[in-house]
């Protein structure tokens, strides 16, 4: 899994990160950032240019660019991967930068945010008990 590859885990962190960033608008990408540790902030804008509007995909891309990431990991699916790095945000951002973040979005890639997020609480709920 995600916590035996560390190399696996931060490129993970980075391409979840470019997908939001490059998805929403530039105030939410500056908003965000703000939030972020310098180091990670840097990572963020690695390879960034500045547009006047966000750009265009839906799920498909999402899938295809999380599926690249994960190629070298069994049994770690594009939901969890990403569900766990909602859960790292979640533990760092504020509610409310990542509801704004989430209400840009368009409804499938929101809807699967939401079963991504869905999924990892229940899975540490079980954890818990």
């Amino acid at each position: 899994g995600l916590q035996q590859r560390k190399d696996v885990a931060w490129n993970l962190l980075r391409e979840v990160l470019h997908l939001i960033r490059d998805r929403i608008t530039i105030e939410e990408v500056f908003h965000l950032s703000a939030q972020l540790p310098t180091l990670i902030r840097g990572m963020y804008f690695e390879g960034y240019s500045v547009r006047s509007k966000p750009q265009k995909f839906h799920m498909k891309e999402v899938e295809k660019r999380l599926n690249l990431v994960l190629r070298s990991v069994p049994n770690v699916g594009h939901l969890e991967a990403f569900g766990v790095i909602l859960a790292v945000l979640h533990d760092r951002i504020s509610v409310g930068e990542l509801e704004d973040i989430r209400g840009i979005l368009p409804k499938d890639i929101k809807a699967f945010w939401d079963k991504s997020k869905t999924k990892i609480q229940l899975e540490q709920g079980e954890q818990n008990e």
